[in-house]
């Protein structure tokens, strides 16, 4: 008899570490994730961040582009009274503060920002000649006034639509990532319970699970059709073991895992 009493007791030691390291391994895998949700906030607020500071930027942007808006018009008096040596000399002073300008707008409205330099290039080419044509330059030098408060305008239109686009994505992927955590954490706990036998508690487990899914299932949806299929799936198969009078503690085990699985899979 005390061999078999050994044996026994070395089973139950064996399974009792070996749930112990099952444990350990959902701990690990749930501070993971904890981990993923904390990257995904702390990357939404440096877009944030970022953001904020590029709208300030644009908010001065009113106030250095005025030069140039007066450049264009002084250049456009100048030319209109025939005095071409001022109109060169005041086109000048629009083209040197344009230079320090037009690399980071090109970050925010690169077409604009190719049409007002080339506009810049044919007027200073044209003040250049030997006789100046007045009337295409007067045309020029107000269209080139008109693309500098439509470049301002499309700007703020551009940054603002961005901002809110970023900050929805970010706020939509964390939303995510706190369910999925919340989701892995409850099955976890179900796990634990099935692996014990203790149905009632791993369907309360479970139907937590399931609520969360409920209300975080709808993003996945959008951004992979798949890998909502698979997890919708998963979610049923383990709710119809819960579901039988006397539930298939293996079947519901693989489920359980497999659906933990198909979750580390959600972006």
């Amino acid at each position: 008899m005390k061999p078999i009493l050994t044996n026994l007791g070395l089973l139950a030691v064996s399974l009792f570490l070996a749930s112990c390291t099952g444990v350990q391994e959902q701990a690990s895998q749930l501070k993971d994730k904890a981990n993923q949700a904390q990257n995904v906030a702390q990357q939404a607020q440096d877009v944030a961040s970022k953001t904020t500071t590029a709208l300030g930027n644009l908010g001065n942007l009113k106030e250095t582009i005025r030069p140039l808006t007066d450049g264009a018009a002084q250049t456009l008096s100048a030319v209109k009274a025939g005095n071409f040596t001022a109109a060169q000399t005041e086109f000048t002073k629009l083209q040197d503060g344009w230079k320090g300008l037009e690399s980071t707008l090109k970050t925010v409205s690169p077409d604009a920002t190719k049409t007002i330099g080339e506009k810049i290039t044919t007027i200073a080419t044209d003040l250049k000649s030997g006789s100046p044509n007045v009337a295409k330059l007067t045309t020029e030098l107000q269209r080139l006034s008109t693309a500098f408060n439509s470049l301002v305008t499309n700007s703020t239109s551009a940054i603002a639509t961005n901002t809110s686009t970023t900050e929805t994505a970010n706020s939509n992927a964390t939303a995510i990532q706190s369910n999925l955590l919340a989701m892995k954490d409850e099955l976890a706990k179900a796990t634990t319970a099935v692996e014990s036998q203790d149905f009632a508690t791993a369907k309360t487990a479970f139907g937590a699970a399931r609520q969360t899914w409920y209300e975080f299932g709808g993003s996945v949806k959008q951004k992979s059709p798949d890998t909502y299929q698979r997890l919708e799936a998963g979610v049923q198969d383990v709710n119809s073991g819960l579901s039988k009078a006397q539930p298939p503690r293996d079947t519901v085990l693989t489920s359980l895992k497999t659906l933990s699985t198909d979750l580390d899979g959600v972006k």
